[in-house]
């Protein structure tokens, strides 16, 4: 018997996100996507996915540090992701910072001789601060004074807005990625389905 469920979850509720994404294939998908957004000829292989636990837990300090997903890809630069269906703060923006943070220190502390990079994709709603609208905001650490990048460059924050996806121009190139995140976006199962 073929039924068809009319349940709806949005792909922003965290235990959606973490079990859509957590297949290697799909996230092999978004992770070459948002590389190419940024510029980046890579392809990449996705190994080690690891996502978060699928049940909330019920004390904070016992989540978990280090993002929705987090995935080693083939140039063994580390992944963490988190989406955030609420709208983007600072207190979010630490939160993923520390996720980053502790992927980097994990690293440090297993004695590594290469450090490798860490990005921090951060799915969000709404704008951070006072940037302008656009879709991907990108993050290295900078000296205040000279505006120059600092050591740590090998941590990347990266704010991939969701909700801006129908009210923007884009390319031929950008196209896959805006089909996505309009997923992201999308409020119903039909809009879902669409797209």
């Amino acid at each position: 018997m073929n039924t068809k469920i009319n349940t709806f979850s949005s792909l922003v509720n965290d235990l959606t996100f973490k079990n859509v994404f957590s297949h290697e294939e799909v996230l092999k998908y978004l992770v070459d996507l948002i590389f190419k957004y940024i510029n980046t000829n890579e392809t990449y292989n996705v190994y080690n996915v690891i996502p978060q636990s699928y049940i909330k837990p019920r004390n904070k300090e016992y989540s978990s540090y280090f993002g929705d997903i987090t995935a080693v890809l083939s140039d063994n630069s580390i992944v963490s992701l988190e989406c955030y269906k609420d709208k983007f703060n600072q207190e979010k923006l630490n939160k993923s910072f520390c996720y980053a943070c502790r992927l980097y220190d994990g690293q440090v502390k297993k004695g590594y001789k290469d450090i490798e990079q860490v990005y921090s994709i951060n799915f969000i709603k709404g704008r951070y601060e006072k940037e302008e609208d656009k879709i991907l905001y990108k993050y290295v650490y900078k000296e205040n004074e000279s505006n120059r990048d600092i050591d740590c460059k090998l941590i990347t924050i990266i704010l991939i807005r969701f909700d801006l996806v129908d009210k923007i121009a884009y390319n031929k190139k950008e196209e896959k990625l805006i089909t996505l995140l309009r997923m992201l976006n999308a409020k119903t199962l039909e809009e879902l389905e669409y797209y």
